[in-house]
């Protein structure tokens, strides 16, 4: 149910176009993934949470994913062999930090990225 545009969907759809190797648009970076349920899950508590008005939490796993290791997961979930070239070589971290949430709630992130790729290639398959 992802929206075209995202990392992941044109991803799936460049596998799929048979794509060798598959070039990439960004950075080879480091970035924070959050499972959907774990982000419904963090929202729901935020909703019944006695904090300050105008609060500001980050919902994140808090956990840094190399995309090209997101990227070679799906590839491998998929049983494909591509290449990856991504255009700008540079690399950066880009991680959200969810110890205020997690203080004010109790939420910490539940599913891995490997749990959110199983459960996305499993509904691609469907």
């Amino acid at each position: 149910g992802l929206p075209q545009g995202l990392l992941v969907t044109d991803l799936l759809d460049r596998i799929r176009s048979g794509e060798d190797p598959v070039r990439m648009r960004g950075r080879n970076a480091d970035r924070d993934f959050l499972d959907i349920r774990d982000a419904v899950s963090g929202y729901g508590l935020l909703a019944t949470a006695e904090v300050p008005s105008g609060s500001v939490f980050n919902l994140c796993s808090g956990r840094p994913e190399r995309v090209s290791d997101l990227i070679e997961s799906i590839f491998k979930g998929m049983d494909v062999r591509r290449r990856i070239e991504f255009e700008d070589p540079s690399s950066d971290v880009l991680v959200g930090q969810n110890g205020k949430l997690a203080a004010a709630t109790g939420w910490r992130p539940a599913y891995g990225l490997d749990d959110t790729l199983q459960l996305l290639l499993d509904g691609r398959r469907a």
